[in-house]
C-alpha cells in the first residue's frame, strides 16, 4: 500500500517556502519504520504516531517507510506533523481521501492529537506561494484552525485565491473533513 500526501515546507535559513511531499509505502512484514529523503528531525514521525494512538487506532504490525520528499534537500518539520499523520493513516487503508479533490496538508500535531497553528510568517509565505501557482486550481488546504482565525480581515486572504480552505483543529477532525471512508 502507498499514499502520497501534498504539503508545503520553508529552509532553515532562508525560509523560501518549497512545495513538498510525503511518502508512505506500507507492507505486513515484520514491523518497522524507517524515515528516508530529505533530512527532518524524527520528532515529526513520532509526533504524527502518537496523535494517531489517541484516535484509537494503532500502526503496530506494519512495516512504515516514509520518505519526504522537497524541491530543496533541507527543511523545517514545521507544518509536516498532519500530512505525516495522513500519509500513514492513507497508506495503512485507516482513512480514504476524498479522490474529487487535491488535498495539501499544513499543521503541526500535540501528542493528543490537536492540530497546533504554525508560525504566523511562515503560514502568510506559505500562502503568498501557493496563491500563484497556477497547477494548484482547485486545490484545498488542510489548516490549523488557528491560522485562520489569527489571519481574519488581513489582506493575505483578501482577492482572488485559486484554492480552498478546510480548517482542522484535531487529527480526527481532519479525517471526518477530508475521508470519504475511515475506520474510526
Amino acid at each position: 500500500m502507498f499514499a502520497r500526501i501534498y504539503t508545503y515546507t520553508t529552509i532553515y535559513d532562508t525560509r523560501n517556502v518549497y512545495k513538498g511531499e510525503v511518502e508512505v509505502s506500507c507492507t505486513f512484514t515484520e514491523p518497522r519504520l524507517v524515515q528516508v529523503g530529505v533530512d527532518v528531525t524524527s520528532d515529526v514521525i513520532e509526533r504524527a504516531m502518537c496523535a494517531i494512538r489517541e484516535t484509537g487506532k494503532n500502526l503496530r504490525g506494519y512495516n512504515l517507510t516514509v520518505n519526504f520528499r522537497a524541491f530543496h534537500h533541507h527543511c523545517w518539520s514545521s507544518g509536516l506533523d498532519l500530512p505525516t499523520a495522513m500519509a500513514l493513516l492513507v497508506a495503512t487503508q485507516k482513512a480514504v481521501l476524498n479522490e474529487e479533490k487535491t488535498y495539501a496538508f499544513i499543521g503541526q500535531l500535540s501528542l493528543d492529537g490537536r492540530v497546533n497553528s504554525i508560525n504566523r510568517g511562515i503560514f502568510e509565505q506559505i500562502i503568498r506561494r501557493i496563491k500563484g501557482e497556477p497547477e494548484l486550481q482547485g486545490c484545498t488546504l488542510v489548516v490549523p484552525e488557528g491560522n485562520i482565525t489569527e489571519l481574519e480581515g488581513e489582506p493575505i486572504l483578501e482577492g482572488k485565491l485559486n484554492f480552498d480552505f478546510i480548517t482542522v483543529n484535531s487529527l480526527l477532525d481532519c479525517i471526518k473533513k477530508c475521508c470519504t471512508a475511515h475506520a474510526f
